[in-house]
């Protein structure tokens, strides 16, 4: 016999967006509800974190897909409908 376990979250689960600089490790959480404003520098050490999107918005930043990711998690966990994401086997 073969057992198999798989691991869900539903997006109501996330609470929090954390940022793990890759300089010194330092690890910052923001809640979701307080999430306005993305962190650009290590409160730790200053190092950068996120990049920026330009001026001219020819290039596209990490500041932009976490703002969108954000807004969209919000927006989900508001559905009528309810979803769970499959987390890959190596998490559980």
């Amino acid at each position: 016999m073969t057992a198999e376990t798989r691991t869900f979250i539903a997006p109501s689960d996330i609470v929090g967006i954390e940022y793990e600089c890759g300089h010194c490790r330092a690890r910052h959480l923001v809640p979701v509800e307080r999430f306005d404003r993305v962190l650009y520098q290590c409160p730790n050490c200053r190092e950068g974190l996120a990049t920026a999107t330009d001026a001219s918005h020819t290039k596209r930043g990490d500041d932009s897909a976490l703002h969108q990711f954000v807004d969209a998690l919000k927006e989900i966990q508001n559905l009528s409908v309810k979803v769970r994401l499959e987390l890959s086997g190596g998490l559980a």
